[in-house]
């Protein structure tokens, strides 16, 4: 599998990257193409609505696990076959996801919020 983050340079975190990307889903693509035999997920801190857009540009990215908007997803988003998560802010939450792989085919198969729960001391 592979992954990749989609920073752009407006974001704060593209101090965190050496990688700059312009429109998600031109690099995105950019991306994809220069790849084979890999299954593309995208790590994302564009949020959802960029993510959808992200989605319905890139029909052949199964799986966004995105970020920035703070929009926890109960459900998984679907946009065509590609599945969306969000989790909540601050660590609240994180998302489960169970692949089921067959050569380079992918399908996901359960999606799920888990609480994180902070132990004191």
């Amino acid at each position: 599998m592979l992954f990749r983050s989609m920073v752009t340079e407006r974001m704060w975190a593209r101090h965190l990257s050496p990688a700059r990307f312009g429109e998600p889903a031109e690099a995105a693509r950019r991306i994809f193409a220069g790849i084979s035999g890999e299954i593309p997920i995208c790590l994302s801190h564009l949020g959802l609505e960029r993510d959808r857009a992200l989605a319905e540009a890139c029909p052949e990215l199964p799986l966004i696990l995105g970020g920035h908007s703070h929009t926890p997803l109960d459900q998984p988003l679907r946009v065509g076959d590609t599945v969306i998560t969000q989790n909540a802010p601050y660590g609240a939450t994180l998302t489960r996801v169970t692949l089921v792989l067959d050569g380079t085919n992918v399908r996901v198969a359960d999606v799920r919020l888990v609480e994180m729960k902070l132990k004191a001391g």
